[in-house]
């Protein structure tokens, strides 16, 4: 399997142009589409009984092709469409070809039916569903039977994270060669149900000839993660981490991330803090090197030391002008450099400071809020999340993650990356210290910060999924060991 492809609602209609000129018509993609998604409605759900309900554009077309291919395969089918399609249309066509024994002419979704299949609008829907369809749309979120959508669950844009009111809530999506942004941004997705992509006839580098806005994060975007010690290697050669600590009674999201960059591979990991933190750390750690700090001496006094190939800064540093003077210290030297947390939070007030000083070996690993106060002008109403995040990683002239259920990178030199593949059990105090060390550990392994940050995210989700239940961050680092060899394995 590779990385999905995520494209704007006009680039898709662009694609099915393309495929058309190349020799598949539209009558043939839709009966490909329809068929396609009856193939795979009936391997995930054998109905016996189904209520297909069709609008008016090509969304009904689909619905009556999968119409005709469940009653094909023995299902008992009503069909309730909210108004014909247009004459001589494709859909027009679909509806002609409807067996004879397909019940039709209800006026409500049948009491007894086994799923729904939700062929009402498409993806390029842009106004408020008003009237009969809204309240049908109700009818059939309140029926127990599970939804199956066709592209985009009704009352959802293609390229708006934010679903209109009413719209469909699906038990799945099925959509076709490609993903459109509201199928991996929240909280679309998550009205999307489980998100299958089917084939249906693009010739040979169709999709190759339209750029996409982002892909979706996936092993094959970073081959060489992990990394494999060769027989040469020894603790300095792999990497050398620094953490900055904070005070001593907030040293935890400095060791949590710390213990994630030694695990994850760095050599050679270091804590530097005041003698105080350094004291509660030593009570903790045997396998992180501690190194002190005095009171206002800058941190990149230690580098001249401690010789690191990355440094982290922010887990609980401390918000002010002291992180502030350390992050402006820090980014003046050009080292590769995480900044996460206080580290974003000192600049609050001064953002564009801080986008001044940054430089491509940066990464900023923002949540939402920090996000908001760093680029102030990038709100939800400016675009989705996709286009909010490239703006601030073109701003700022580094990589960028928004972090969250829909996480998205994108760096200045125009990659986007959007990562779907997390556990909510990482909704936890603590896992995003982790992360930053993850990401900051494969920095220092030499890793370029774009597949340093793609690898980091997918793994943290994949670490989630494997903990489950009852994670706690600590947990996180001491699981990265079986998760790399299981993931290598794959």
């Amino acid at each position: 399997m590779e990385t999905a492809k995520i494209y704007r609602t006009e680039d898709c209609y662009v694609l099915d142009q393309l495929a058309e000129k190349a020799g598949v018509c539209g009558f043939q993609l839709m009966e490909n589409a329809g068929n396609g998604m009856g193939r795979a409605i009936v391997a995930r759900f054998a109905p016996k009984s189904a209520c297909i309900v069709c609008g008016p554009g090509a969304n009904g077309g689909d619905g009556y092709v999968i119409a005709r291919y469940l009653y094909e395969q023995g299902c008992e089918v009503s069909l309730l469409a909210i108004s014909p399609p247009q004459p001589n249309s494709v859909a027009a066509q679909m509806e002609a070809r409807l067996p004879a024994g397909i019940q039709r002419g209800s006026a409500s979704i049948p009491a007894n039916c086994g799923i729904i299949v939700d062929c009402l609008f498409g993806a390029g829907l842009d106004r408020p569903i008003t009237g009969e369809s809204a309240d049908l749309i109700d009818q059939i979120n309140a029926h127990p039977a599970p939804v199956i959508s066709a592209d985009l669950p009704s009352g959802i844009n293609g390229d708006d994270a934010q679903p209109g009111t009413p719209s469909i809530i699906a038990a799945m999506t099925i959509t076709f060669e490609v993903l459109k942004s509201a199928h991996v941004l929240e909280p679309a997705r998550n009205q999307c149900g489980e998100i299958t992509v089917i084939e249906i006839g693009f010739p040979v580098g169709t999709i190759d000839q339209v750029e996409p806005v982002a892909l979706q994060n996936h092993p094959s975007l970073w081959l060489n993660i992990p990394m494999e010690p060769s027989v040469t290697s020894h603790k300095h050669n792999r990497g050398r981490l620094l953490v900055d600590c904070g005070g001593p009674l907030h040293t935890g999201a400095a060791r949590l991330a710390a213990r994630a960059g030694l695990r994850i591979g760095a050599g050679w990991v270091t804590l530097s803090g005041t003698a105080d933190a350094m004291q509660v750390c030593a009570n903790h750690e045997t396998s992180i090197v501690l190194s002190v700090r005095q009171p206002g001496e800058a941190i990149t006094e230690i580098l001249q030391v401690q010789k690191p190939n990355c440094v982290l800064l922010g887990p609980a540093g401390g918000v002010g002008e002291a992180m502030r003077c350390q992050v402006l210290d820090l980014l003046a030297t050009g080292i590769a450099t995480v900044l996460d947390a206080d580290a974003l939070s000192s600049f609050a007030d001064q953002p564009q400071i801080l986008l001044d000083a940054c430089h491509a070996k940066t990464v900023l690993l923002p949540h939402e809020g920090e996000f908001r106060r760093l680029f102030p002008d990038l709100t939800t109403e400016s675009g989705n999340k996709i286009h909010r995040v490239t703006a601030a990683a073109q701003r700022a002239g580094c990589t960028v993650l928004l972090k969250g259920a829909d996480s998205v990178m994108a760096n200045e030199a125009g990659r986007v990356v959007a990562n779907t593949y997390t556990s909510a059990h990482l909704a936890s105090l603590g896992t995003g210290d982790v992360l930053a060390g993850m990401v900051a550990g494969l920095m220092a392994q030499g890793h370029g910060e774009f597949d340093a940050l793609c690898a980091a995210v997918w793994m943290h989700g994949e670490l989630g999924r494997q903990c489950g239940t009852g994670l706690i961050a600590e947990d996180l680092p001491g699981a990265i060991p079986a998760m790399l060899q299981r993931f290598q394995e794959l």
